[in-house]
C-alpha cells in the first residue's frame, strides 16, 4: 500500500527533473483559501500548479472542500492517487477540471 510519503517523494523528484532548467519553486503543504485547505505539493514556474495526493491510506472525505479551494487558487490541477482510488477518482473530481488541465493519474501510470 502506498503512503503519502511514497507518492510525495516520487512526485517531488519528478517535478525537480521536469523543471531542472527553469526558474521554479516546489512548495509543500501550502495553506490555501485562508487555511480552509492545504495543497500537498505546489509548483510555481510561471503557472501555479497544485497537486493533491490521495494515498492508499487516505479517504475522500475532504475532497469536495479541497476541490472548491483548488479551483479558486490554481491555474493547473493534478490529482495523483494510489491503487485504492485509481479506478474511481473520476467519480469524485468534477468534469470541469478537464477544462483546467486536470490530469487523473495513478501512481504507476504517473511515475512509470
Amino acid at each position: 500500500m502506498l503512503t503519502d510519503f511514497d507518492i510525495r517523494a516520487k512526485l517531488i523528484e519528478k517535478l525537480h527533473k521536469e523543471n531542472m532548467n527553469k526558474h521554479y519553486r516546489v512548495i509543500e503543504e501550502l495553506a490555501i483559501c485562508d487555511g480552509l485547505a492545504r495543497a500537498d505539493v505546489v509548483v510555481a514556474n510561471g503557472v501555479l500548479h497544485g497537486f493533491e495526493i490521495k494515498s492508499d491510506h487516505d479517504s475522500l472525505d475532504r475532497l469536495s472542500n479541497q476541490i472548491a479551494c483548488y479551483d479558486k487558487t490554481f491555474d493547473k490541477i493534478t490529482i495523483v492517487v494510489g491503487k485504492k482510488f485509481a479506478d474511481k477518482i473520476h467519480e469524485y473530481v468534477p468534469k470541469h477540471w478537464g477544462d483546467r488541465s486536470c490530469i487523473y493519474k495513478s501512481f504507476r501510470e504517473y511515475f512509470d
